[in-house]
């Protein structure tokens, strides 16, 4: 397995103006998404999710990136007066952030390495899934259903073709094969 991880923290930074350096590091932070298979969406525990970390989760998807949604600072969560639980938390964090339902949440501190493990396990798996591979029938399936009978006779159906180049890689998420 090879990572390669780049930070972006940069843009956590409160900037009133757009600056050079600010508009800079939003385009790195795009070409980032764009060369990533899979985008791992810090979101401080103590913050909850901000204006940019919207704005980051809505790249990823318009991306059809795989995502892993990580709530660091869990350790901080205990300390606050606030009886907050992985699953409140969760609850609260997809209301602001729908479109992400189908991401794992998973809950750490760098600090201490809690969950640190399980976050390297859940990208592998995350990995696994977007290069996963669809045959055409599997693809009708899961659209359509059985197929349709175009004549009574029951002779000739609509089967829908989905033609994907060698090598390339399929949309992911269910966005990308919504019916119209």
């Amino acid at each position: 397995r090879h990572y390669s991880l780049i930070d972006t923290a940069g843009l956590r930074k409160k900037v009133k103006a757009r600056t050079a350096v600010e508009k800079f590091s939003i385009m790195r932070m795009d070409d980032s998404i764009v060369r990533s298979d899979v985008v791992v969406l810090l979101i401080d525990a103590s913050e909850g999710p901000t204006v940019l970390d919207k704005k980051i989760a809505q790249r990823i998807h318009e991306n059809n990136k795989g995502c892993v949604v990580l709530v660091n600072k869990w350790d901080l969560a205990g300390e606050s007066e606030e009886d907050v639980t992985q699953r409140t938390y969760t609850e609260a964090l997809l209301r602001h952030m729908p479109f992400f339902e189908h991401c794992p949440v998973l809950y750490g501190s760098a600090k201490t390495g809690f969950n640190m493990r399980k976050v390297i396990e859940v990208i592998d798996q995350v990995a696994a899934e977007t290069a996963r591979e669809f045959t055409t029938g599997v693809l009708n399936r899961k659209m359509f259903g059985p197929a349709v009978p175009v004549k009574e006779d029951g002779v000739g159906q609509i089967v829908v073709g989905v033609d994907v180049p060698a090598g390339a890689e399929a949309p992911v998420g269910h966005e990308a094969f919504r019916r119209s």
